[in-house]
């Protein structure tokens, strides 16, 4: 079996799906392992990879989504798809669905990483069912890395709720805002930390209701991982998400979760975190206040075992000689 990765899949892609590779890498059992060029130019990185044929002794692996209409041997990773459904206008979004089909109308095979997102790709495009497989992100990542040297650990004094997050309308900012100020945590003093950005209008409410934000628009793993060990809780109430890697990572560091009652965390974390209604505030206020009697802890395991990357990893290289074998 040889392998060639689209490197504009993994590298111009979210930080999210970066890790998601590097961590399956190490666990491929390909004879030949290879990667497309990657040009220093994002718009012809985007071009290139749309168009690449690939080779016609090697499958073609996209790690995350990324549109191709003349690939040889594609097998395309969908993480979700979120992009088609908050946040386009209807002409991006036509041209996104037109392109997109064409990608699956060419890919020999689909990988889902949760049966949310398999639900989402058939909901949105045509896809025959047969051709996708699911292969379950962890529910528990690890982030592995312990600080460096040259990086003090960092102690923040006051009590702090943690978000990760974004300012895209899925990530639902405002709802998020507003009930952490109706909450016990922010009556309590606690702070909102957020890692990442929030939206204008949160922004606005946090001004408004006094709130005591910090924000770190990115950090290092390191730092991240000192955050999750540190925070009260995880606070995550998004709309839709593909599997939500914060969530996997604040687990591995014994945070509580409070997360919106949506499908794919009710797939992943419905035996770990606390799910709230993400479209109602005093729901999710009430979720903050009951997290914060919650111990700290990793949970234990359900069912007596966690899957991790190695289990990704095996189950790719599966489908890969089943799929290699056919070429």
């Amino acid at each position: 079996m040889k392998l060639l990765i689209n490197s504009a899949a993994v590298y111009r892609s979210s930080r999210g799906v970066q890790r998601y590779y590097e961590r399956i890498k190490p666990h491929l059992r390909a004879e030949v392992i290879e990667s497309t060029p990657l040009s220093d130019a994002v718009f012809l990185s985007r071009v290139t990879s749309a168009l690449y044929r690939g080779r016609s002794d090697y499958l073609y692996w996209s790690p995350g989504h990324r549109v191709n209409v003349a690939a040889r041997h594609h097998v395309v990773t969908v993480h979700d798809c979120i992009s088609l459904e908050y946040g386009l206008s209807e002409v991006r979004q036509s041209l996104l669905r037109a392109l997109t089909q064409r990608t699956f109308d060419n890919a020999i095979h689909v990988v889902a990483i949760s049966v949310a997102t398999k639900s989402a790709i058939l909901r949105h495009y045509t896809v025959n069912e047969g051709k996708i497989t699911v292969i379950p992100s962890p529910a528990i990542v690890s982030l592995d890395q312990a600080p460096k040297d040259d990086e003090l650990p960092v102690t923040i004094a006051d009590p702090f709720v943690l978000m990760v997050t974004n300012p895209l309308r899925h990530k639902n900012g405002q709802n998020a805002v507003q009930a952490f100020a109706q909450s016990e945590a922010a009556r309590l003093g606690f702070r909102l930390h957020v890692v990442g950005a929030l939206d204008p209008r949160a922004l606005r409410i946090c001004a408004e209701q006094g709130i005591r934000l910090t924000n770190d628009a990115s950090v290092t793993d390191e730092l991240l991982k000192q955050y999750y060990s540190q925070c009260s809780m995880l606070l995550s109430v998004s709309l839709a998400e593909g599997h939500n890697l914060p969530i996997a990572e604040a687990l591995s560091c014994g945070a509580p979760i409070v997360c919106s009652d949506i499908d794919v965390h009710r797939e992943f974390y419905k035996d770990y975190a606390i799910l709230v209604d993400p479209k109602n505030p005093d729901a999710i206020a009430a979720g903050i206040s009951k997290s914060l009697t919650m111990t700290r802890g990793i949970p234990a395991p359900i069912g007596g075992s966690v899957r991790d990357f190695v289990q990704v990893g095996s189950d790719y290289n599966a489908l890969f000689g089943k799929l290699s074998s056919a070429l």
